[in-house]
């Protein structure tokens, strides 16, 4: 049983090892029960922790397989691809053998080719599966990725977009996403029993399994909800004769959308048409939590980023607002110092 030893400040502190890893556990209650709590952490921590053998490549496996119950198939299938294609010179190494140092060459050398994004996902895959088999964290630096600028629709773009897809199959999509805030795979999800009056119901999506399509639950547990649509709209949501409204898959979806955007020379894509969902919502008063609601986002750190990127019609107007604000204080000072001038 490892043993706690009290610090200066009054908290326990517990370290143990294993394989050669240390791991360190605090508690601050300084009576014996931080005592015991500490203590039994830090013995959870040795009885869980696998014994760390064998190489990289069975920690990631091990990790993906852990993973595949919890995790979306398009999910597991990025995975898998990351470990094929983005980590094959680790693979074969001992686990016990990887460290910061050696997973920063790795890094290094893989940013001359890839961009920072797609580093990442590599170096999360690869801590993650770490993680999971030794019980500690590898640390590497990263040079500070570009800004992707994505463009958030105005309403003038929407409604070209809507008069040009009426009555489609990517129409439907359209008004789905930009009045509903759906997903591509929640768009081709909709069935017709999932709308009642003026009420969806989101409550499945497709995702990739590397094969094919393949119906499941939304992104997150927040992403089944119940949104509420004009009759306008939903008027115009017609179920096709196996029950669904959008008998589009979520690559037919980009790829029709692709093709009409370039038409009117947009750079939106598909899901930008979310952001502007939430943009307007924002810009008609409505509360945070129910805008985070209706789009299904987990946390509200989505929200502030689509709310950065203002639309270009609304910045003008508040622009317009502020100047004229501002004539007016300097059409005071002229006529003040100038009263003849009035």
């Amino acid at each position: 049983m490892p043993k706690a030893k009290k610090l200066p400040s009054g908290s326990w502190r517990c370290r143990v090892y294993k394989d050669g890893k240390m791991r360190s556990f605090t508690v601050k209650d300084p009576s014996n029960n931080g005592k015991w709590f500490c203590e039994a952490m830090a013995a959870e921590w040795v009885r869980s922790c696998p014994t760390v053998n064998g190489t990289v490549r069975a920690a990631v496996n091990a990790y993906i397989e852990f993973k595949r119950k919890s995790a979306s198939p398009t999910t597991i299938v990025g995975y898998e691809s990351i470990r094929d294609h983005a980590l094959e010179t680790l693979l074969d190494i001992d686990i016990s053998r990887l460290d910061s140092k050696r997973c920063q060459q790795w890094l290094d050398e893989r940013l001359v080719d890839h961009k920072v994004k797609s580093c990442k996902n590599a170096y999360g895959l690869l801590n993650a599966a770490y993680h999971h088999a030794t019980g500690q964290r590898l640390h590497v630096n990263f040079p500070e990725s570009e800004e992707i600028e994505y463009h958030t629709p105005t309403d003038a773009d929407v409604q070209k977009l809507i008069d040009a897809t009426a009555g489609t199959e990517l129409g439907k999509a359209i008004l789905l996403a930009a009045f509903g805030t759906l997903r591509e795979g929640e768009c081709a999800a909709l069935r017709k029993e999932d709308i009642k009056g003026n009420e969806i119901t989101v409550r499945h999506s497709y995702g990739w399994n590397g094969k094919e399509y393949v119906l499941k639950k939304p992104k997150t547990a927040f992403s089944i909800r119940k949104i509420y649509l004009p009759e306008e709209v939903v008027a115009r949501l017609t179920a096709n004769e196996d029950g669904r409204i959008v008998a589009l898959n979520p690559r037919q979806i980009n790829h029709r959308f692709c093709k009409v955007r370039e038409k009117m020379k947009f750079e939106y894509r598909f899901h930008d048409l979310r952001a502007y969902a939430a943009s307007i919502r924002h810009e008609q008063g409505i509360p945070d939590a129910y805008i985070q609601a209706d789009g299904g986002w987990k946390t509200p750190v989505v929200l502030q980023r689509i709310y950065r990127r203002a639309m270009e019609d609304k910045r003008k107007q508040y622009a317009e607002k502020i100047n004229k604000h501002f004539t007016g204080i300097i059409c005071h000072e002229i006529c003040h110092d100038n009263p003849g001038s009035a």
